[in-house]
């Protein structure tokens, strides 16, 4: 635990010192707030045509518009515009060893290679969430009073759910950069891996029968989705949780592979 908290901590320094890290926060941050904000004023507007419509007699079925703004937000917006930032956070965490020349340190220092790996998910895991805390402030602000009232289960397991989302792609776009001497390139190929692997459910939405079935489990989103609705689905935890050690075994095979060959 001490070597992983080593390298955690060189990791957020890392971070903290990079301005790139700062325009990543910043533009993050100001997406979302606009998109925020038109999605919260969209669902008040549409809520308050509804009361009228029902005022003037007409038969509408009840929605439960804090819950229909949550799952646009965090279950949409949220979790599938982020396939944009998360590849950015990772294209740095190899790609920029190589490039400082602090590669040779790292692949011989006396530290397991899941050890490396480990930390430098877990520090980049650690400023998405940092990205993402505001978010969660301004939904429980947002809905706070509303009748009926929204449990709080609902925005925690929507954000873990984006969490663990976030940590398996992270974890895919870590072995990239282990793979790669070019930031910029491993952020494309995350970006082009990640939004193939997501898109498998539109695959598996044109074959019949239970293939179709099998093969729409192995993508992220609808596993993220069940998440964000608010359920609590071992299922979709564990697939989560089983990319995410996917990722960290792959790059520490990649890092032995990097000792092997360099002796």
């Amino acid at each position: 635990m001490q070597n992983i908290w080593v390298i955690y901590r060189r990791e957020i320094n890392s971070y903290a010192r990079s301005p790139f890290a700062y325009a990543i926060a910043g533009i993050f941050w100001l997406v979302y707030g606009l998109l925020f904000f038109s999605t919260l004023y969209e669902n008040i507007d549409q809520s308050r045509l509804i009361d009228v419509r029902k005022i003037q007699g007409e038969q509408l079925p009840s929605f439960d518009m804090a819950y229909v703004f949550l799952q646009s937000f965090v279950g949409s917006i949220l979790g599938s515009t982020s396939l944009l930032i998360l590849p950015m956070l990772s294209m740095g965490l190899y790609a920029e060893e190589r490039k400082q020349g602090t590669w040779e340190l790292l692949v011989t220092a006396p530290i397991a290679n899941w050890q490396v790996a480990v930390a430098k998910l877990s520090g980049a895991l650690t400023i998405f969430a940092i990205m993402v805390l505001p978010f969660l402030g301004l939904e429980a602000y947002a809905v706070y009073g509303v009748v009926p009232p929204i449990p709080p289960g609902i925005l925690l397991m929507g954000h873990f759910g984006l969490l663990l989302q976030a940590a398996a792609i992270l974890s895919l776009g870590m072995f990239i950069s282990a793979c790669s001497n070019n930031s910029i390139v491993a952020a494309i190929l995350t970006f082009f891996l990640v939004t193939a692997w997501n898109n498998i459910d539109i695959l598996a939405d044109r074959i019949p029968g239970i293939p179709s079935q099998f093969l729409a489990n192995f993508s992220v989103v609808n596993h993220y989705h069940r998440l964000s609705s608010g359920v609590l689905d071992s299922g979709s935890i564990a697939i989560l949780i089983s990319y995410t050690l996917l990722g960290i075994y792959l790059t520490a095979q990649s890092i032995e592979f990097s000792r092997g060959h360099r002796s």
